[in-house]
């Protein structure tokens, strides 16, 4: 549905054309009678153009259809003639449309006869366009008086442009605003309900939060926390366990603490305990908590002492749990000490010993008489004297 329809209603023009061939026509032909009245002459002519955009609006143009135009003329001698309507058109997309109506005729009396309409030059416009450039022109022929006005007498020339104008149609209108109507009162109630939420950038996890649904809004659930379950003595390794016996103070170590311990963990740490220690009474060690403000569905039953003990001995010893680990850790690693890199080994063991303990100059007694030891033990006792006597020089005290 929309405000302009195109209707049935073809409507027509008034005449376009001027009938001033004086001043509003142009061309070769330039003879009167008088400035309404066009005198023909042979091979000359007398035109007019107008544009349709000075006569209509553009809704009223763009549903031409067609142009007619048409005249009175005059044959008012016995010469042979005829008179010539062309019609030429350019719309504003460049298309071109032509078309010419020739009229013949004579009189047998000069001066005779009279007006005829001619036949109407119709165009038919097929291309829808804003505008439109319209000529029309009348040309002359008579062969026999090339010279001179022998031809025909024109008068009361029109144009006429017929269109289907697109209308404003108030009945379709009307409608529209009714339709617009009762589509608002029906639900203008669900408008009015909605909440809109509108986010400049958003997340893609907020986005998901969001419900567009009528009746309902769900940005957030309800979210449960659990408190997460603290066994420790469960899952401690041995070792911790033992560095844990061996740190815990005396007064920690009693016998409802032992009592109330798991089994397994209750051996172990028994075992590991001075007997001493095991004989002992336990102290108390927590004060008892105020029940002033406790909640009345809150179960205010005292605990036991040796509960109260062991939560806060596995409390505490759960903080260290991290520290006593790296310690044992630490003291599980090998000891790295000063050794031989290569152990020896005796690779040769149970040997068979050998031994040549023959005397092979026994008997033989060397006296040296060389004349070559003589001179060396000789500069051998040399030196030595020497040496002495240096030294006691160099121990004597000189007096001037």
């Amino acid at each position: 549905m929309v405000g302009y329809i195109n209707v049935a209603n073809t409507t027509t023009t008034d005449n376009l054309l001027s009938n001033n061939f004086y001043d509003d026509w142009s061309g070769t032909n330039d003879h009167f009678h008088g400035p309404n009245i066009l005198a023909g002459v042979h091979n000359e002519y007398r035109e007019q153009t107008i544009t349709l955009s000075d006569h209509l609006e553009t809704h009223e143009i763009q549903g031409v259809t067609q142009s007619q135009f048409q005249a009175e003329v005059w044959f008012w001698n016995n010469r042979t003639q005829s008179t010539t309507l062309t019609q030429e058109i350019v719309d504003s997309n460049g298309t071109e449309y032509s078309n010419s109506v020739t009229m013949s005729g004579t009189c047998n009396a000069y001066n005779g006869c009279g007006y005829e309409d001619s036949p109407t030059n119709t165009i038919i416009i097929n291309d829808i366009a804003s505008d439109y450039d319209i000529t029309t022109r009348f040309s002359f022929s008579v062969p026999s008086q090339p010279t001179g006005h022998w031809g025909a007498d024109v008068r009361n020339p029109e144009l006429f442009v017929t269109y289907d104008p697109f209308v404003f149609d108030i009945a379709t209108t009307q409608e529209v605003e009714e339709w617009l109507q009762e589509f608002e009162e029906e639900y203008i109630d669900i408008f009015e309900e909605q909440e809109f939420f509108f986010i400049e950038e958003s997340e893609p996890f907020i986005e998901d939060l969001f419900t567009y649904e009528p009746d309902v809004y769900e940005l957030f659930e309800e979210i449960e926390y659990y408190e997460p379950e603290i066994e420790i003595l469960e899952e401690l390794p041995e070792e911790i366990i033992e560095e844990i016996i061996e740190e815990m103070p005396e007064e920690i170590m009693e016998e409802e603490i032992i009592e109330e311990m798991p089994e397994e963990i209750g051996e172990e740490v028994i075992e590991e305990l001075p007997d001493e220690i095991i004989e002992e009474e336990p102290e108390e060690i927590s004060e008892e908590p105020s029940m002033e403000d406790a909640p009345e569905d809150m179960d205010t039953s005292e605990p036991e002492q040796g509960d109260i003990t062991i939560g806060k001995t596995i409390f505490a010893k759960a903080i260290e749990v991290d520290q006593v680990t790296i310690t044992a850790m630490i003291q599980s690693q090998p000891i790295m000490q000063d050794a031989e890199f290569y152990a020896p080994i005796n690779i040769y063991p149970n040997q068979i010993t050998i031994f040549d303990d023959r005397q092979i100059y026994g008997n033989i007694t060397y006296v040296v008489n060389d004349p070559l030891t003589s001179q060396i033990n000789y500069t051998r006792g040399n030196l030595e004297q020497q040496y002495k006597l240096k030294q006691k020089l160099d121990e004597m005290i000189w007096i001037n």
